[in-house]
């Protein structure tokens, strides 16, 4: 018997029939699948207790991908290496280059890193100004912003300055709201986790992935390599939140949303077909 633990997707599922060529002697019918998505004792029983088998139609569609990105790739560093290379060579002084490489992933990245870069050479800085004042509504302060919100001419911005620093009382017009909702975030996925880990911890992609990839395995998140957001309905959120429960940070945070008794599972997002969303596993000390 052959029980392949490998990760699920396609090229995972690949993967597979790579291991199955290399062990000979092993009759298709004894050759079985699990499938899981984090280091869990309850994930790791699941897949062992519901062995699938793997599935030959995702490992031919990583085929035909390869070999679909191996000719393109040939046609193209061919064209182009005929076409640009003398001229790449003296613009950019590339003495010893002999060839320009395509990817199909690779150029059109190349040329999204090339555009941001002609934007950023050409941004011109300029000032702008935006005249905010604060008004006392009694023992209320409230701060109230120009109506055309903002403008680049500095003379005008002085203008408005001065004329306000005289005016000594304001009257109260109109007031409206606008009633807005926020809804609740689908599960994170891998774009999302980097865009998070950029903004928010000033990470770069490559560091990122390297932290993530040791957090799953270490046990503390699930795959980190997934497009999907919508969490699978057999997803047990309430045991997720217990294993927060404990936390001396959110900790508490966690328990109060157990004992409220309204945990439901979130129904948005979208199913990609490969892992389930990023998720916390177990609590990560301090």
């Amino acid at each position: 018997y052959l029980a392949l633990w490998l990760d699920c997707d396609k090229e995972g599922e690949n993967i597979c029939f790579e291991v199955m060529s290399l062990c000979n002697g092993i009759p298709h019918d004894n050759v079985y699948r699990a499938h899981f998505s984090a280091l869990t004792e309850q994930e790791i029983r699941y897949a062992f207790n519901n062995l699938g088998r793997p599935d030959k139609h995702l490992a031919q569609a990583v085929d035909a991908r390869q070999e679909l990105d191996l000719k393109i790739g040939c046609t193209f560093t061919r064209l182009m290496t005929r076409t640009f290379l003398a001229a790449a060579t003296e613009k950019f002084r590339l003495r010893e280059q002999r060839c320009l490489s395509y990817g199909p992933c690779q150029t059109p990245t190349l040329w999204f890193c090339a555009e941001r870069h002609k934007e950023i050479e050409n941004f011109k800085r300029r000032d702008v100004f935006r005249p905010k004042a604060t008004v006392m509504f009694g023992e209320w302060p409230v701060e109230v912003d120009w109506a055309e919100k903002e403008t680049f001419d500095a003379g005008r911005a002085r203008a408005i300055e001065a004329k306000a620093a005289t005016i000594t009382r304001a009257r109260f017009k109109d007031w409206t709201s606008t009633p807005k909702t926020a809804r609740r975030p689908v599960g994170l996925n891998t774009v999302q986790m980097l865009k998070a880990a950029s903004t928010g911890l000033g990470m770069s992609p490559a560091q990122c992935m390297k932290v993530a990839e040791h957090l799953y395995s270490a046990g503390y998140i699930s795959y980190p390599r997934t497009e999907t957001t919508k969490y699978s309905d057999t997803f047990d959120l309430a045991g997720a939140l217990r294993e927060q429960a404990q936390h001396p940070t959110w900790g508490k945070v966690a328990s109060y949303i157990l004992k409220s008794g309204r945990v439901r599972n979130p129904t948005s997002g979208k199913d990609a077909g490969d892992h389930p969303p990023i998720t916390p596993i177990r609590a990560a000390p301090r």
